[in-house]
């Protein structure tokens, strides 16, 4: 049996702030990283996983509870009356 590939912690923090639904632009700023960086990280994990798409890496990642479907922890929006 072949184990799962394994993620370095940039690869899977970039993956994390994806689904939660940042662009890479985002990303980077979060990080302190630069765009480039943040492409480079996504892209080896793409290449680990054998994953064609940010969809099929996030499938993946999903199906080992890496990610999780919980909803994000905002605050309720407030509608002022």
């Amino acid at each position: 049996m072949i184990a799962d590939p394994i993620l370095c912690k940039r690869e899977l923090e970039c993956l994390k702030l994806f689904w939660d639904g940042l662009n890479r632009k985002e990303i980077a700023s979060v990080l302190r990283v630069s765009k480039k960086s943040v492409e480079c990280y996504l892209l080896r994990a793409h290449h680990k996983v054998g994953a064609r798409s940010d969809a099929m890496l996030a499938k993946w990642a999903l199906e080992r509870g890496l990610l999780t479907t919980q909803e994000p922890k905002c605050p309720e929006p407030f509608f002022p009356r």
